[in-house]
């Protein structure tokens, strides 16, 4: 099998994270019954946004990829306007490179949006396929810089084992 890999591809937008199921009360004629809905708003927006540029992307498969794949992706995020002062002296302190971005969205549900379109544009027929995610969340820092995340996708073998991949000691539970 031939190592293959897509060319990191920046797609343009504020990324946000794939927000919970919500449930809620709705009276009816035959009294209260349980409703479950997702939220609409901008992870609606952004989740569109991806999937318009993975389905214009040139090296789209043809048919989705039906066996074990990895994932990198890298989010990017404007700074606040006014940012709190702990994150003021860090982007200082990160002054000419990339600023870690510790706050909401939660990298998982970031993910879930990105992974839920590679389905959904016939990247890959499953997100199961996934056997190793890599995510990062950064600051945009230079001026020109716009908000948005890459997306790799590899499949093949490997050009390296993932370090989850390395083999774990194993405790004997009578040892305590």
């Amino acid at each position: 099998m031939a190592h293959w890999v897509l060319e990191s591809r920046f797609i343009v937008g504020e990324p946000c994270g794939q927000p919970r199921p919500r449930a809620r009360v709705v009276h009816t004629g035959r009294g209260p019954i349980a409703s479950v809905y997702h939220p609409r708003g901008t992870a609606l927006q952004w989740r569109r946004a991806v999937e318009r540029a993975l389905l214009r992307d040139p090296s789209r498969p043809w048919a989705p990829l039906d066996q074990p794949v990895q994932v990198s992706i890298v989010l990017a995020f404007l700074p606040p306007k006014n940012p709190q002062k702990v994150l003021r002296e860090r982007l200082r302190e990160y002054a000419d490179s990339s600023v870690p971005h510790t706050s909401k969205p939660d990298v998982d549900n970031a993910a879930k949006i990105i992974l839920d379109a590679l389905v959904t544009t016939g990247w890959l027929r499953d997100d199961s396929l996934v056997y190793s995610l890599r995510i990062a969340k950064y600051y945009v820092q230079q001026p020109g810089n716009r908000p948005g995340c890459s997306v790799e996708v590899a499949y093949g073998k490997p050009h390296e084992a993932p370090d989850t991949e390395r083999e774990m000691p194993v405790h004997d539970s009578a040892d305590g």
